[in-house]
């Protein structure tokens, strides 16, 4: 082990514990669901990076320099990968329902218990395989928990990659075109990363370089970064557009003291208190009982009184005068 791939691993870590601040920072800000399960989603899938990458590589790299027998060394590394397995089943469980909150959609009962039945199976499944080899010293056994493991891999991909197109599959249902736009930019960047991320792991690495010490030196950067992107645009789409829970939940006498301060129509005071409350233009148009055009045009009259662009400037345009 050289001083280069510690670095690498110090380094992608700290680029993992960034990333989940940011996420939870979000959730802190807009008390969104998704944006937890997302949280929730990024601590599991670093925990398996964790385990089955960093943590592998080190046990082995440390067993093979006390000369240890070729065996437990192997053995170590099943281990190892088999308990970083629970985790990623957990993360693309939470990716699910981080997706479907985004959509505004709650996950059916069907979905929950078939993913659980494939998780519990998929565990004994993989223990009864990790035991018999470490039991029987047969290295067939190593082979047969490799197939174990890549078919349980296979699924997950499938997995995955029906979670990120269910985006695609969806979008005609969001009638917010900002929010539309972002689900699609959305679901191309993780469309994208995981392509590579899967063309990295069961192409370039595993069939043509088949250099184990480059996998697990280079392969932990790849895991520990490729959410950023992302998490990032998440992050900008909602900076952009979603008003922060804070200000979604100021009480009826402090959004009045401040709009008191405008000379307003009572019409306008009315929907500008039902945006500061984050209601969409629709929730706007029922509650008042008026209709979506006449909503648009006092928006429209709003923003350009104040020189605003959406509804999160006017939002914080309003908080600043408190």
């Amino acid at each position: 082990m050289n001083y280069f791939s510690i670095f690498l691993f110090i380094f992608s870590f700290s680029i993992g514990v960034t990333t989940i601040a940011i996420s939870l920072k979000m959730y802190k800000m807009y008390h969104l669901k998704y944006l937890l399960n997302y949280s929730y989603y990024l601590i599991f899938f670093y925990v398996f990076g964790f385990l089955s990458l960093i943590g592998r590589y080190l046990a082995e790299a440390t067993l093979e320099d006390l000369l240890v027998s070729q065996h437990i060394v192997q053995s170590i590394g099943i281990i190892f990968s088999f308990l970083a397995f629970p985790f990623i089943l957990i993360a693309w469980y939470m990716f699910i329902l981080m997706v479907r909150g985004f959509l505004e959609k709650p996950l059916a009962p069907a979905i929950k218990t078939i993913y659980i039945a494939y998780t519990i199976s998929s565990i004994f499944i993989y223990a009864k395989v990790v035991k018999d080899y470490i039991d029987s010293h047969n290295k067939s056994l190593s082979d047969t928990a490799s197939v174990v493991a890549a078919v349980m891999n296979i699924i997950l991909v499938i997995i995955i990659y029906t979670t990120i197109l269910h985006l695609f599959f969806k979008l005609k249902d969001i009638s917010d075109k900002n929010k539309q736009n972002a689900i699609k930019t959305f679901a191309y960047l993780n469309l994208v990363i995981f392509t590579i991320y899967f063309a990295v792991v069961f192409i370039i690495f595993q069939r043509l370089l088949k250099s184990s010490s480059l996998f697990f030196i280079f392969m932990p950067f790849l895991h520990f970064s490729l959410n950023l992107p992302p998490l990032l645009y998440l992050k900008r789409y909602l900076n952009r557009y979603c008003i922060e829970y804070r200000l979604r939940h100021q009480s009826d006498e402090e959004i009045s003291a401040v709009l008191s301060r405008f000379e307003l129509s009572q019409r306008e005071q009315e929907i500008i208190r039902l945006i500061l409350l984050g209601k969409s233009n629709n929730e706007i148009a029922d509650e008042l009982f008026i209709s979506i055009k006449t909503v648009k045009n006092n928006i429209y009259n709003i923003y350009k009184r104040f020189n605003l662009k959406n509804r999160v400037q006017l939002a914080n345009f309003f908080r600043n005068f408190k």
